[in-house]
């Protein structure tokens, strides 16, 4: 087993740093590069924004696995409930609002061209992002200007998320795993029509189940064993189900509810795998690199969008000098963009992530 810092699992991190490296790569496209067809053909065949799926099935497991011992320790709704919301507040608002901030100050600076969208779009996209119903704004208006932070629909849904799962185990106790199950079994078969696509809680579902229910991660560990028996085995598996669940992302507008529900499994077993924490995913010398993009990723999927942005106006804004970059304009964008985006990143994580996390610990223990 490789140690995470704050008791996190390495396989786990490595799952996020797979799941932002799809979504970065599935945004780049009209954010970051916009002539490439070789780009648009490849995500038109493997869709990666299935990342996000992945997000959710990592959520739901380690939300629910902190919130399992609170419980355990007969401690009254009043206490846990205030403990966890505020941990959380803390570890999600102030990058998240911070970087709302930053969007709508540069919708003020650059008016012409309003590449990070207008302002009138920023400010509604930020009052939808405080508020927690962005998922609920994108889905009304998909396809339509939103501005720079339209990352922000799978925020909310997993702001509500976090609202209603204590509420949920509170009221299930130890009825927990079948009322999940239900819903996961009834869920499935039926249609999605696009506001469901935006709210949708399978891939965050199975992540309670996995937390709630052991003799599933001694299944995954078991199998676990078998897979470390094979020379890259992770990695074989970890890329055969990520390709299996680029295949069933559906179109946006025709969801037809298996699909979505056999993605959001296919997270889970990833999750189950990683979870076991068996080390099936190391990375051998890319190990720190990706344990890095595991850490930032709340971070990276924050700034992404308004990064991308900025490093095509600053690139499309430059003088062609450089030979190298000459008719290769999206080159450059994407060398400027890999200088700022790691930055972006870093900063955000130790100026904003890490000190207000550990005040909203210190404030939750108080109560």
């Amino acid at each position: 087993m490789t140690a995470c810092s704050h008791g996190r699992i390495a396989d786990i991190e490595i799952l996020r740093a797979v799941a932002i490296i799809c979504v970065l790569i599935e945004h780049s496209f009209f954010n970051l590069v916009f002539d490439e067809a070789w780009l648009a053909h490849f995500l038109a065949h493997v869709p990666l924004w299935c990342g996000v799926d992945l997000f959710f099935a990592i959520s739901g497991f380690v939300v629910t696995r902190q919130l399992l011992p609170m419980f355990a320790q007969t401690l009254p709704a009043a206490r846990v409930l205030p403990r966890f919301w505020i941990a959380r507040a803390f570890r999600l608002w102030p990058a998240a609002w911070g970087w709302l901030a930053l969007i709508i100050v540069g919708s003020m600076i650059f008016v012409q061209p309003a590449f990070l969208g207008t302002l009138k779009l920023n400010l509604a996209g930020a009052r939808a992002g405080v508020f927690g119903f962005a998922n609920f704004r994108f889905a009304h208006g998909f396809l339509q200007p939103y501005g720079a932070s339209y990352p922000y629909w799978s925020l909310s849904l997993e702001e509500q998320f976090y609202v209603l799962l204590p509420f949920l185990m509170l009221i299930a106790r130890k009825f927990l795993v079948p009322i999940v199950a239900a819903f996961l079994l009834i869920q499935f078969p039926l249609p999605h029509p696009r506001l469901y696509f935006f709210l949708r809680n399978d891939g965050l579902l199975w992540g309670v189940l996995l937390a709630a229910c052991p003799a599933l991660l001694t299944l995954a560990a078991s199998f676990c064993g078998v897979i470390r028996r094979v020379p890259a085995g992770g990695w074989i598996v970890l890329f055969s189900v990520l390709y299996v669940m680029t295949q069933l992302s559906p179109p946006f507008e025709q969801s037809p509810g298996f699909l979505l529900g056999s993605l959001a499994v296919c997270a889970a077993i990833l999750v189950a795998l990683a979870a076991a924490d068996m080390d099936i995913f190391h990375a051998g010398p890319l190990q720190p690199v990706l344990l890095w993009f595991g850490s930032r990723s709340y971070a990276l999927y924050l700034c992404h969008v308004p990064i991308y942005q900025c490093s095509a106006a600053w690139s499309h804004s430059l003088p062609m000098i450089d030979p190298i970059f000459r008719g290769h304009i999206d080159a450059r964008s994407c060398a400027i963009c890999l200088i700022l985006l790691p930055l972006a990143a870093e900063l955000t994580r130790r100026l904003l992530e890490e000190p207000l996390r550990r005040t909203g610990r210190r404030l939750a223990h108080a109560i």
